[in-house]
């Protein structure tokens, strides 16, 4: 079997499967819907080393143990929020992080199936003389 011929094979049975009626199922589009709140999050610690960055990540987590608090837990992800802001300030000793931002959750919304029209090209073959 030629190239030619296994490719126009492909292509009726392409054809035929949509003939048939098997179809693609319906896909769930994904929406993200925010809270009209405002949530905060706070966070401190004492020390000298390497403290900033945990107090970042303690004070994320202080956010979302709030946005689900007030919320529910679809709410509670710091990375899925909007208009995110994270601060920290040091003092001599101490390292304090305020997380604010408003939070949002995924809705997932059902989307009628698009058909896409195949078009197969009859293709003929050659004469051979």
């Amino acid at each position: 079997m030629t190239f030619k011929m296994m490719l126009a094979a492909v292509a009726i049975a392409a054809g035929s499967m949509m003939v048939l009626g098997t179809s693609a199922p319906a896909e769930a589009a994904t929406v993200r819907a925010c809270a009209k709140i405002t949530v905060q999050g706070f966070a401190e610690k004492k020390g000298l080393a390497g403290t900033e960055k945990k107090v970042r990540v303690a004070a994320i987590a202080s956010w979302e143990t709030q946005a689900r608090a007030n919320l529910g837990l679809g709410y509670d992800s710091w990375a899925l929020s909007s208009g995110q802001s994270l601060s920290c300030k040091r003092s001599v000793i101490t390292v304090r992080c305020l997380a604010i931002s408003t939070p949002c959750t995924v809705l997932k919304v059902a989307v009628k199936p698009v058909y896409k029209k195949v078009i197969v090209k009859k293709i003929y073959k050659k004469k051979r003389t």
